[in-house]
């Protein structure tokens, strides 16, 4: 009888696909993964440009620290000191005769602003008078 019933049935030329709940839930995994993939993929790309302009940084930081050390050393020499005591106190060694140049500047010529009489316009209705009927 169970042969007499496959005989009775039509055969199909079209095979139906059918979605199983199992390749859905499958295939939601994989976009998340996926999804997640991406964003992570994205966020190592920001934290290496963060860390190649921290290194920048950090280079720039080393080389004012180190044009700072050495103009600490040249301001502990004795050079320095007399230098700045020749320039600042005007000190003078024995013997030496201290020379100061008296600047003179020019004075600017001031000259006063023109004088401009102030003319009121015409009253907005004159000027579209005059515009359109001359």
């Amino acid at each position: 009888m169970a042969q007499r019933l496959k005989q009775d049935r039509p055969v199909r030329a079209e095979r139906r696909i059918r979605i199983r709940p199992l390749y859905i839930v499958l295939a939601l995994i994989l976009a998340f993964f996926a999804f997640k993939f991406i964003e992570k993929t994205q966020q190592l790309q920001d934290l290496n440009r963060e860390a190649g302009a921290l290194q920048a940084q950090n280079q720039q930081i080393l080389r004012q620290n180190t044009t700072l050390h050495q103009r600490i050393r040249y301001y502990r020499t004795n050079k320095y000191v007399e230098e700045q005591a020749r320039a600042v106190i005007g000190l003078t060694k024995p013997g030496e005769v201290a020379i100061i140049p008296l600047l003179h500047y020019a004075r600017p010529e001031v000259h006063a602003a023109p004088v401009v009489k102030y003319v009121a316009p015409e009253p907005t209705w004159q000027q579209w008078f005059h515009a359109l009927f001359g």
